[in-house]
């Protein structure tokens, strides 16, 4: 407990949507996600995939207990709208970065979106036991197959 009233809360944040969105953004400073834009720098297209796709599963396993929660709980509350929406821009920003230097097609980018989904990481380490390097090697394979 962080031993304050639920007063205190209410007194400093005008609703669910600024208190989730300042706790998130508290949380991302000690948990940063993977740096889309650094990505950039890695010429050679499937090393930066790669690469990316292992970063963010890293990152994917280090945050799992808040991601796993957020997942469950963004349609049901509706403060969770604004971090949700910062995920989803996140990753859209990701896969601008991984795709750059493809021949991107429908199937690619569809393969590269489920690639980078939290249900996909959660299905392949977690339900299926594969190392975090094997799921990689997985995705990018499906990518470059697509």
């Amino acid at each position: 407990m962080a031993g304050v009233e639920r007063l205190t809360v209410y007194n400093h944040f005008a609703g669910d949507a600024e208190l989730w969105g300042a706790v998130t953004a508290e949380w991302l400073v000690q948990h940063p996600r993977p740096d889309a834009a650094a990505l950039g720098s890695i010429a050679d297209p499937i090393k930066r995939l790669s690469t990316g796709i292992d970063r963010l599963y890293g990152w994917y396993e280090t945050s799992e207990a808040l991601l796993r929660w957020l997942e469950r709980d963004a349609a049901a509350v509706p403060g969770l709208a604004g971090p949700s929406a910062d995920t989803a821009a996140y990753l859209r920003s990701l896969e601008l970065a991984l795709l750059e230097g493809w021949s991107a097609t429908p199937w690619s980018i569809a393969a590269l979106r489920a690639g980078l989904g939290f249900a996909t990481w959660d299905s392949l380490c977690r339900g299926s036991g594969l190392a975090r390097d094997e799921a990689t090697a997985l995705v990018v394979a499906w990518i470059k197959a697509a």
